[in-house]
């Protein structure tokens, strides 16, 4: 997958939904984390993304850490979850626990082109 990346925390990035803030995502790469969290909250926020159609426009996915979620070992985990909600097979998915709110976590440069 190659494209700008966009994003950040899954909860706190929505805030921008309906605002001149939120990005475009046509042909961008959607990086998405967050520290607190269940499977339920996941599925609700993942589900409005889906709703607002920006996974049709996206190129592909950066799953960050997922901390509550993996720390307790909740199931479904959030890959299984972004599977079943994209429900497309061709959707590149990335995940890594090298980002997100963890004290040895590497940075994303929101705004850079990446290529993986």
């Amino acid at each position: 997958m190659e494209g700008i990346v966009v994003g950040g925390n899954v909860r706190c990035f929505l805030k921008l939904s309906g605002t001149e803030y939120m990005p475009d995502f046509d042909g961008k790469i959607l990086f998405l984390e967050s520290l607190g969290g269940d499977v339920p909250k996941m599925t609700t926020y993942l589900t409005q993304y889906k709703q607002m159609g920006i996974f049709k426009k996206v190129k592909g996915i950066i799953l960050g850490s997922y901390t509550e979620m993996e720390r307790e070992k909740y199931s479904p985990s959030i890959e299984e979850i972004i599977k079943e909600i994209l429900n497309n097979p061709n959707m590149p998915v990335l995940k890594t626990n090298e980002i997100g709110h963890g004290k040895d976590s590497k940075c994303i440069i929101i705004g850079e082109r990446i290529k993986i």
